[in-house]
């Protein structure tokens, strides 16, 4: 037996904190990945050794883990097999794994000629290599072990191992030890790096590549995050803010968000053939995992977290990459990766027009209770929706939740929520009804619905069917247990009403086992199994069905048994012949991939929707953008019927929905889709709570049924973008049929016109979602009640009094007294950071302050009572009593006076002021000069590192490279807005804000005023941020609960205060 060595390490004195939090996210690594061995891998295992306690991970995470660690493996043995004269020389950049012992265990005679080598820190490798040295089925797998070190570095060395510890930026020392160990130049190199220079500096990894190309007959294996539909995607928000939680952001993703940028990324650092595709790419294609493989992994443990499955595995790609102009790269990119336009129409046997893109109205509500996912949507009453079942936060329901289509469209219904009526609850499912999801409840034409299956667990599907007619009472039961199957309303025939019928198709009976049948219910009949004429249908669960006529209808998407998404759209229809029912299926081939793209989805749900249907959300091969989530697909009649796609604009919120296991439901012209949501794989649950309505205009219904008759001209389909039902004390943005967007305030102090001011009247306006509205009113009494809640806005050419003219920097030292002293900040740069203290306080003349700005000094004042500082709140009236006869706030506005808390003179010059929140409620009116600021909503706290106990944040937004410094701002939601003289800014409480002056002098007053009744913390509080009593109570009780732990073992004291962080998080998300 081999004799191992081990040498303890001492930690370096630069350690950085981050490095430590890097390491841990190896330890949830290897720790998932024993769950994967335990469960899909055959004996021996290795992850046992290095980890201390096994944890079964959820289907979900096993089967994300069990990919990474097949197109590892795969590429690998791929590199091994290739005949070659040199020997081979694996080399992985980060060593969590203990993969080279399982190519020694499994597969010694793939390794005759390779030596493998882990590199990463120090303290890491220190630790694996005791671990080797201690666990003999470990280190018997390695021969020819050399006693004497060859350097202090080496950890271990044999004939076939090495264990280095170097940390990857240091290039040079790097170079140097794997020198000292072997001839790379003599070697075919492999360097494998899986999720691990992702968290390096993005110059010091983009180093470590073009170090690696500098060797000869190399390639390069890299897997690793990315954000195939933006930042913004809730998947992808989850990720990036589950990585920064945890002190370890993924920085490549900023610089090289989609796949053509790390396409591009190699090339640039002399690799020459690069294939690059998604981890979705590589479970789909047989080439790369096989029929044998996916059904052996199908067969492990239950699974149905499809969608969940492919949005993690399509934020994680796979690259190989080599400096010789090949083909052998190991993965072969498929025909569907290459990049072809958005807006293309379904190709088959006919011609297809393709229309323009579609623009609906959208109006949101947050309703409690709908934070589910699969569950099934129901219209119970005239405008009263039901929304049963689904999985939610802990289980499956089989409660019912009501909503009203009133509360979208009635102001007083969205604050009161009484519109619902009690009879409602005689549509609620009984409670003897098993709790559910994946089921679906279709209507019938005679105003009956009719639920159908649905599962428990995935191993436990349901066959119990439910229908409601003046009650509900339970039908016969289906043929076999179904779920994730579609279901159509339908009626044939000469006497509609006892041919009202639901056509079912698709889903699954079991959890591996798709149902092949379609079947037709009816309420005299109960079950049939349909006949289909000769059509070579694949079964499918997860597609989407709706009738487009009477008898008639389409299916599209869904996926197949091999796991494919299905792009085809079939063309069903009913009839009888002979007392038989039969149903005749058309197939509409889609030659073109991004006709495919579009229709092939998977968990989609299909919809009336004025003369043709919405597709509505749903996962795809290739990522939908939020552009492509909602189609509208229709039939042209004349010359002759042709399908075509529209894409539909929608009005976007600030948050992104996320169009999964949510259910939808059309009606009257109009579409209501609630609940959806998904586990974002390790990194948290995301839930839609804004239910959706989705409608039209008289305009948008013209415009398309013109569209939908003449396939002679694609028609512009326009229409105005409905605002949601403002909720208490929010402005709404009423129209007015008069007036200038931009009148002259007049005496009264009134403010003319209610009409959002555009880029084209004013031109620091933006229609962007990162512009703070810009709004004119004719009474502001009419729509605002400063209670603290909404979103920042911007109250144009207000009439502010004389202030605006006489608040001249020689006309501010007369009023105020150019010998009066005051203190200001004095800074050493252009960003003040409260936190590090960059700046001073300075007492001076208000005269020397006033001529050193204006010459350029960065200098700032935020005044102060002038009688007692620090125990009473600024006030102008009294601290400048010359100054306030000049300021006055028109009538509309006064009501902030009412509870006001301070009102504050603040002078700048050409400095920033520091990212930071207020607890109340403010306005910032702007009396000279101009102001940029950047706000960011309260939900973005995280994102700042901001210090418990902090308001401020050391953040300079502002900064051309704060991306690229701090990556999770690419998760944040910034407005923007310039303030102009005679612009009066709202900021919600808590709104995180960040100035900086446009001009050498800034002048401006903010007011703060109280917007709650009771919760604000007591005692003194000068500057009206001091946070909440709750909140100050809470951390004290933190403290006290971290030390209730003291007496027990760390690891244990961690598991049970990462628990309760948990459940905090999870109180939180139901608030």
């Amino acid at each position: 037996m081999p004799n191992m060595t081990f040498t303890q390490h001492k930690r370096p004195r630069q350690w950085d904190k981050r490095d430590d939090a890097v390491i841990a996210t190896n330890n949830s690594s290897i720790t998932s990945k024993r769950s994967v061995e335990r469960l899909y891998y055959p004996e021996p295992h290795f992850f046992r050794y290095f980890v201390k306690k096994h944890q079964r991970r959820s289907p979900l995470i096993n089967r994300g883990y069990w990919l990474r660690m097949h197109a590892i493996d795969r590429e690998i043995r791929q590199f091994l097999h290739e005949s070659a004269t040199r020997k081979k020389v694996v080399l992985n950049l980060g060593c969590g794994d203990p993969l080279p012992f399982q190519f020694l265990a499994h597969d010694r005679s793939l390794c005759r000629h390779a030596i493998f080598i882990d590199i990463d820190y120090p303290e890491l490798i220190a630790k694996k290599a005791e671990i080797i040295n201690s666990t003999p089925q470990l280190h018997e797998l390695l021969d020819k072990f050399e006693n004497d070190r060859i350097m202090s570095d080496v950890y271990v060395q044999s004939r076939q191992y090495y264990a280095i510890g170097c940390d990857l930026t240091d290039l040079n020392k790097l170079d140097a030890l794997l020198k000292g160990v072997l001839d790379l130049s003599q070697r075919m190199l492999l360097c494998t790096a899986e999720v691990s220079v992702t968290y390096m500096d993005v110059e010091a990894a983009d180093k470590l590549i073009s170090w690696s190309a500098c060797h000869d007959n190399v390639r390069f294996c890299l897997l690793e995050q990315f954000l195939p539909a933006g930042a913004e995607h809730p998947f992808a928000q989850r990720m990036i803010e589950h990585f920064h939680k945890l002190h370890t952001p993924l920085r490549s993703i900023v610089k090289y968000p989609k796949l053509q940028d790390q396409e591009r990324r190699f090339h640039q650092r002399g690799w020459s053939s690069i294939v690059v595709q998604s981890l979705w790419d590589v479970w789909c294609h047989a080439s790369f995992t096989s029929a044998t493989q996916k059904k052996f992994v199908d067969g492990v443990e239950p699974f149905d977290e499809w969608e969940e499955f492919i949005l993690y595995a399509s934020h994680y790609f796979l690259l190989v990459a080599t400096t010789e102009v090949t083909e052998a790269l190991g993965i072969s990119k498929p025909s569907g990766l290459k990049v072809v336009p958005t807006n293309t129409a379904l190709a088959h046997d006919r011609s297809v027009k393709v229309p323009s893109t579609l623009t609906v109205k959208r109006s949101t509500l947050e309703l409690p209770q709908t934070e589910r996912r699969f569950g099934a949507l129901f219209e119970s009453s005239h405008g009263i929706f039901g929304f049963y079942g689904g999985l939610g936060t802990r289980s499956r329901s089989n409660s019912t939740v009501f909503v009203s289509e009133a509360i979208f469209t009635d102001v007083k219904a969205s604050l009161h929520r009484t519109t619902v009526p009690k009879t409602s609850t005689q549509f609620a499912l009984p409670s003897v009804v098993e709790p559910r999801m994946s089921h679906t409840i279709t209507h019938l034409a005679n105003g009956s619905f009719l639920l159908v299956g649905g599962r428990a667990s995935p191993d436990r599907p349901l066959k119990d069917c439910w229908y409601f007619s003046n009650g509900w009472r339970r039908v016969q039961d289906l043929p076999k247990p179904l779920f994730r199957h579609c279901a159509a309303s339908v009626v044939f025939g000469d006497n509609p009403l006892p041919t009202a019928a639901v056509l079912v198709c698709g889903g699954k009976s079991s959890n591996n086992t798709l149902s092949h049948s379609w079947l037709l219910w009816r309420e005299l009949f109960g079950w049939q199994d349909v006949s289909t004429s000769k059509a070579d249908i694949e079964p499918v669960f997860g597609a989407s069905i709706s009738s487009t006529r009477p008898g008639s209808g389409i299916m599209i998407g869904g996926m197949t048994e091999d796991h494919t998404i299905n792009s085809d759209m079939w063309e069903w229809s009913l009839s009888t012949l002979d007392g038989y029912i039969l149903l005749t299926l058309y197939k509409h081939s889609l030659h073109d991939p991004t006709a495919s793209k579009v229709l092939g989805r998977l968990g989609s749900q299909l919809v009336p929707f004025l003369d043709g249907l919405l597709l509505i959300g749903g996962v795809c091969n290739d990522m939908l953008r939020e552009k492509e989530e909602v189609v509208y697909i229709s039939k042209t009649q004349f010359p002759n019927e042709n399908w075509s796609i529209t894409s539909v604009r929608w009005q976007a919120s600030h948050s992104r929905s996320l169009l999964v296991g949510h259910s939808a439901l059309g009606f009257r012209d109009q579409v209501l889709i609630a609940g959806g949501g998904a586990v974002c794989f390790s990194f948290g649950s995301f839930w839609n709570r804004m239910q959706i309505l989705l409608s039209p205009d008289s305009r948008g219904a013209q415009s398309t049924k013109k569209q939908c008759t003449s396939s002679d001209k694609a028609t512009d389909i326009d229409a105005d973008t409905r605002e949601p039902a403002p909720k208490k004390g929010l402005p709404s943005r009423r129209e007015v049929s008069s007036g200038s967007d931009n009148s002259p305030a007049s005496e009264e102090g009134q403010l003319h016109s209610a009409k959002p001011i555009d880029s084209a009247s004013n031109p620091t306006a933006s229609q962007s979602d990162r512009t703070v509205s810009r709004y004119s009113f004719v009474d502001a009494s009419d729509f605002w009640k400063p209670d603290g809640t909404g979103e920042p806005m911007v109250f144009t050419e207000v009439n502010i009094g004389p202030c605006r003219t006489e608040w001249t920097p020689e006309g501010l030292k007369t009023k105020v007294g150019a010998d009066r002293d005051v203190v200001v900040h004095q800074a050493t740069g252009k960003h003040m950071d409260f936190l590090q203290k960059n700046f001073v306080y300075t007492k001076k003349s208000f005269g020397t302050f006033v001529d050193e700005i204006t010459h350029g000094s960065k200098q700032y004042l935020r005044s102060l009572s002038t009688n007692k500082p620090l125990s009473i709140a600024a006030n102008l009236t009294s601290d400048f009593p010359d100054l306030a006869t000049d300021f006055i706030l028109p009538p509309p506005l006064h009501n902030v006076y009412q509870d006001m808390h301070s009102s504050v003179l603040r002078i700048s010059g050409p400095v920033i002021m520091w990212l930071h929140y207020d607890v109340m409620a403010n306005i910032l009116c702007q009396v000279t000069g101009s102001k940029r600021l950047l706000l960011y909503p309260p939900s973005d706290v995280t994102l700042f590192s901001i210090p418990p106990g902090s308001s401020s944040s050391s953040i300079n937004c502002f900064d051309d490279d704060a991306l690229s410094r701090h990556p999770s701002l690419a998760l944040a939601h910034p407005r923007e807005v310039m303030l102009h003289p005679g612009d009066v800014l709202y900021i919600p409480p808590l709104w995180l804000h960040t100035a900086f002056p446009m001009q050498a002098i800034s002048v401006s007053i903010n007011i703060f005023y109280r917007s709650l009744e009771t919760g604000y913390a007591p005692g003194k509080d000068v500057y009206g941020n001091r946070d909440v009593q709750a909140y100050e109570k809470g951390r004290s009780d933190i403290q006290k609960i971290v030390k209730s732990f003291d007496k027990l073992p760390r690891d244990m004291a961690r598991f049970y205060l990462e628990r309760l962080a948990n459940e905090l998080r999870d109180n939180a998300s139901q608030i």
